[in-house]
């Protein structure tokens, strides 16, 4: 897929002026979720582009991931319930002990 050029504009600034690195995070049959970095505005995007005989489809999300860190969380493992009970209860823990100034912003 790296012949596609349907993000050769950054979808946030539309300049084409620089183009853009693309790293492949992973790649399926005919799907493929890829990292760009724009070169002119360091605007970063994950997307998923997904080709069938109809044509190919894509959709894109702004990140903070740089290509590498999209490549190394592709392969960590998936949060469970117990993660999520765990940050919440140490969440409100925490905020327990905050002045009530630190509170109200």
């Amino acid at each position: 897929m790296e012949y596609l050029k349907i993000f050769d504009a950054c979808p946030t600034c539309n300049r084409t002026d620089a183009g853009h690195e693309t790293v492949v995070v992973s790649e399926e049959n005919d799907v493929s979720l890829q990292h760009f970095t724009y070169h002119s505005c360091h605007h970063q995007f994950l997307a998923l582009i997904a080709m069938s005989p109809q044509g190919v489809s894509a959709i894109a999300a702004r990140t903070d991931l740089t290509g590498e860190d999209a490549v190394t969380f592709q392969t960590v493992d998936t949060v469970s319930e117990d993660d999520i009970f765990d940050f919440h209860n140490n969440t409100v823990w925490y905020t327990r002990l905050l002045p009530k100034s630190a509170k109200r912003r």
